[in-house]
């Protein structure tokens, strides 16, 4: 050890020993710090990045060494070997990309060590190779003792290098790990010294080829600035793709990919801050308006999506022209945006803006595909007026939409009081119906249909009925949207459908039992699965059974309905079409879709008799189900003059108030008989 610090104090210049200690420790740090990301990078990248830090770490490394050659004085004539110098880079660079490929395959003991171990051979195989390269005029003699020192010291810094890397505790162990890799560096190359004497011999002669340490020094730091400029850049690119990849990451996070508006999660964001603002009295009150385009799915469904993002597009450029620079814009869902519009003291204000930016969204929107006139339903509230939370402000400003939706389309409205009060109702209810299924209340009743010549019951549509137990029976009407906004309808769908073939499967007279299906039962992958089982544990054969789907069913994924429709077609099961005639694009689904039955809705039945458009559309409806073969049901027939107008019209089947209310299981077993414990395949 006394040797190795003789070497250093007396032997080498002080100055140029400190350039190769800062050359060193600048490479570590860039090196250790490229390694760390090879943690976060793709597999596609990983081999350039650790290309990289192993081309700074050998770089550094081979130049650390030999300025510190130079640093060293023998008192003799000496020189460089330049093929024996390029030798010991390739050896460094080499071994250090080899010993970093073996760190980023895991990080266990076994890697530590191998990956440690190969990164002290590679930089002590360095120095002796380069070593190899100075050439004195005397006789050099090594001690052995010092050289496996320095081999073994090698070893231990290398493991101690990689170890820091690959089990980091802190944000800064690669600190650590920089550091061990100068300590390996500096121990080897010192003690490696340490082991050399020359001792001088005028006979031994210094070739012309071989180069003087100045030549070496601009050699040196030639190389060295041109792989460190190779790595340096290297690693700026790194980081310019690391912070577009992120700046992409937090876009794809906050912002809409189509309009390239702010998402719903960046709005929940701004609009916390904006209500801080104004309970600090830092910003004026403001306003949140929610515009929701009123039957966009139907527009996707009739003239498909590539029409719709258009529309969507538009629509954003629209409302750009609303949105100040103070103000907020963004996308929310699929069909619906949010303005917050600051300084809205005042409801005026608020109106006025509404019905300006209504006015201009339903202008016509010039496509590609021609002129298109949509409608929207706008809903807003105010801070602080109506709500000073975020969250219950864009809820108010979203109940207030849903209330100018259900109005009509195309109008506007303000949240006030007695929509605080329905929401709170609606609040509850939703409460309530997520316990319904669970404590029992719901219950089934049947509604005949019968042939509209005999009046013979041909079958029975199954309909759900929900007892509450403080508001008494609430309507279908109101429950089942209800279910089926917030995801509720799916358990609902599957237990009427239970309920409605264990009571079928007991009649005596095997009539038929028409089940309603929403959307979101057929968007469930194992829907058919479900309805496999339901009849396997039931016992009721699948040709008594029939299912009703709308419109409303099969225009958001036709290619999943189609296929769920012949999957249950195929085991004998038949499909309805409900309320035909009340959607945009009926004649087109009766063409796609495999259908065994039509129902007109009850709307076109009413006083048909003494109405000449509603007794055009149900005649042009008959006609075209006797043209495709396919029968039709009429609903709704509640007095005889309407059941005649459907006889004379050839309608065969029927049903309605006119047949007969719906009725409780013990009503329908007078008619059908019933047979407890009956299991019966038809």
């Amino acid at each position: 050890m006394h040797r190795a610090f003789e070497s250093l104090i007396i032997e080498h210049d002080a100055r140029l020993v400190l350039a190769a200690v800062c050359l060193c420790t600048l490479g570590a740090v860039l090196a250790t710090r490229l390694f760390m990301r090879t943690r976060r990078v793709r597999a596609n990248r990983l081999a350039l990045q650790i290309g990289l830090a192993s081309l700074i770490a050998g770089t550094s490394v081979w130049a650390t060494h030999f300025v510190a050659m130079l640093a060293y004085d023998p008192q003799i004539n000496h020189a460089f070997d330049l093929m024996r110098t390029a030798q010991s880079l390739l050896i460094v660079l080499t071994g250090i990309a080899l010993s970093f490929h073996i760190a980023s395959k895991g990080r266990g003991w076994i890697y530590v060590v191998a990956s440690g171990t190969l990164l002290g051979l590679s930089i002590s195989s360095m120095h002796y190779v380069g070593m190899s390269a100075y050439r004195v005029a005397g006789e050099v003699i090594h001690d052995h003792g010092f050289m496996v020192a320095s081999v073994l010291l090698s070893a231990v810094f290398g493991c101690l290098t990689i170890h820091r890397l690959l089990h980091p505790t802190t944000r800064y162990c690669w600190m650590g790990g920089a550091f061990a890799m100068v300590l390996l560096t500096i121990t080897v190359h010192f003690t490696g010294m340490a082991a050399l004497e020359i001792r001088p011999d005028p006979s031994v002669q210094i070739p012309f080829q071989w180069v003087s340490d100045t030549v070496m020094g601009v050699i040196v730091m030639t190389v060295v600035l041109f792989l460190f400029l190779i790595g340096f850049g290297g690693f700026l690119i790194e980081i310019k793709i690391a912070e577009e990849t992120r700046t992409l990451v937090r876009n794809a996070a906050l912002f809409d990919s189509l309009t390239h508006l702010p998402n719903r999660a960046n709005l929940q964001i701004c609009l916390k801050e904006f209500a801080q603002d104004v309970t600090q009295n830092l910003k004026k009150p403001f306003a949140v308006l929610t515009i929701d385009i009123d039957r966009f799915r139907l527009i996707n469904a009739r003239m498909g999506n590539a029409t719709g993002d258009a529309v969507l597009d538009e629509i954003a450029s629209r409302l750009r022209c609303f949105a100040l620079s103070e103000d907020f814009l963004a996308r929310t869902s699929s069909d619906e945006f949010v303005l917050i519009k600051t300084g809205m003291s005042a409801q005026d204000s608020v109106d006025a803006s509404a019905r300006a930016i209504g006015d201009a969204l339903t202008q016509p929107l010039e496509l590609i595909s021609g002129p298109l006139e949509v409608t929207v339903s706008i809903g807003s509230a105010r801070c602080p007026h109506d709500a000073a939370l975020p969250y219950d402000l864009l809820q108010k400003s979203q109940y207030a939409m849903k209330q100018a939706k259900a109005d009509h389309d195309g109008k506007i409205c303000h949240y006030d009081a007695v929509m605080d009060q329905k929401s709170r109702e609606h609040d509850a209810l939703v409460s309530d119906l997520r316990k319904a299924l669970v404590n029992n209340q719901f219950f089934l009743n049947f509604q005949q249909q019968n042939d509209i010549r005999s009046r013979d019951v041909t079958g029975f549509e199954v309909l759900c009925r929900w007892r509450h137990p403080v508001r008494g029976l609430v309507p279908p009407s109101v429950f089942i949207p209800i279910a089926e906004d917030y995801g509720l309808i799916k358990n609902l769908g599957i237990w009427v459908l239970r309920e409605a073939c264990n009571e079928a499967v007991q009649w005596e007279h095997p009539y038929r039992i028409a089940v309603n299906v929403a959307p979101q039962q057929l968007s469930q992958p194992d829907f058919v699965d479900l309805v496999d089982d339901i009849l396997a544990t039931s016992g009721l054969s699948p040709e008594r059974l029939e299912l009703e789907i709308t419109e409303a069913s099969i225009i958001d994924d036709q290619t999943n309905v189609l296929a769920v429709m012949h999957r249950l077609k195929k085991r004998g099961i038949s499909i309805a079409m409900d309320d035909f005639g009340t959607g945009y694009s009926s004649l087109a689904a009766l063409q796609i879709f495999p259908f065994d039955k039509i129902k007109i809705d009850s709307s076109f039945i009413r006083d048909v008799y003494c109405d000449p458009q509603k007794a055009a559309i149900v005649r042009s409806t008959l006609l075209l189900g006797a043209s495709l073969g396919i029968p039709v049901l009429a609903e709704g027939i509640e007095n005889a003059a309407e059941r005649d107008f459907l006889a004379q019209e050839r309608c065969c089947e029927a049903q309605g108030f006119f047949f007969g209310h719906p009725m409780d299981r013990n009503d329908v077993r007078a008619i059908t008989g019933y047979a407890a414990g009956l299991q019966q395949a038809g």
